[in-house]
């Protein structure tokens, strides 16, 4: 059977081969991202740094979830190649590190850099969303399998390993597209520069820093999906890179290619 490379780029997803693929889809809700992919042939997901961690379910339509293989890939920060079982289908769900402990009720950290398959875990896994993951497969349409994963109920448990402090900086992090400083997240939120960094790097695997970077990087790339046509110091423009060679830099890290490469690819 024929491989195919698929790119992740989280929370949005583009592919080399899309002429090898039967089915593309995606689906988006306020908090999730959500896509599947049909396949005759084994796949391969390249992952792109980013904050997001990667639920993927692989299975045939109208098979019980004993014949899924289900694979949680972390937040990852260097570029990374992920191969998946051979299925028919694969479902992936992009979650926040916040989002992700609510409903695995563990540290998304102990994801980041890695992909572990189900029978790898040594923690109950489908507790929070056991019910949805043995619904998906026996689901024909991916309209009901979107609409199962929009209807995740992601009301506060009495428990969630990630703290509400980190969450709020997460937000902040966010809000700014990742252009701010460990220091102003300090005197926001009257945590010393050192605690920041370990609870970062305690709960998520890596630190501010990093967190920042990436938030920013992909704002970078979101402006690029907008209008791909533009010079590189559009897309840059407000987003705190020193210069153009930087953001190249940068954009080579993450994507393996260079911005003109990538917008060529998209341009199809």
């Amino acid at each position: 059977m024929n491989s195919n490379n698929i790119r992740c780029m989280q929370p949005l997803i583009f592919h080399d081969t899309l002429h090898t693929l039967n089915k593309y889809s995606i689906k988006c809700s306020d908090r999730f991202a959500y896509c599947e992919i049909e396949s005759e042939g084994s796949i391969t997901l390249s992952i792109i740094p980013d904050e997001h961690l990667i639920c993927i379910l692989g299975f045939d339509t109208c098979s019980s979830v004993q014949e899924a293989s289900l694979t949680i890939a972390g937040s990852f920060t260097a570029f990374n190649l992920l191969e998946l079982d051979s299925h028919r289908i694969h479902a992936l769900l992009f979650l926040l590190p916040e989002e992700f402990g609510i409903l695995f009720r563990v540290l998304p950290g102990i994801f980041t850099d890695r992909a572990a398959s189900y029978r790898d875990l040594t923690f109950p896994v489908l507790s929070g969303i056991k019910s949805v993951l043995q619904k998906l497969p026996l689901l024909p349409d991916f309209e009901d399998r979107a609409q199962l994963i929009s209807d995740i109920n992601m009301s506060q448990p009495s428990y969630s390993p990630v703290p509400k402090s980190l969450i709020s900086m997460l937000g902040m992090i966010r809000e700014v597209s990742g252009m701010i400083h460990i220091s102003e997240l300090s005197a926001e939120f009257v945590y010393s520069e050192r605690h920041i960094t370990r609870l970062f790097s305690d709960i998520l695997g890596y630190n501010a820093k990093t967190s920042c970077r990436n938030i920013r990087f992909h704002a970078a790339l979101e402006e690029i999906q907008k209008e791909p046509h533009r010079s590189n110091s559009e897309f840059i423009l407000n987003l705190d890179y020193s210069d153009q060679a930087h953001f190249q830099r940068d954009f080579k890290y993450y994507m393996h290619m260079t911005p003109r490469q990538y917008i060529k690819l998209i341009s199809g």
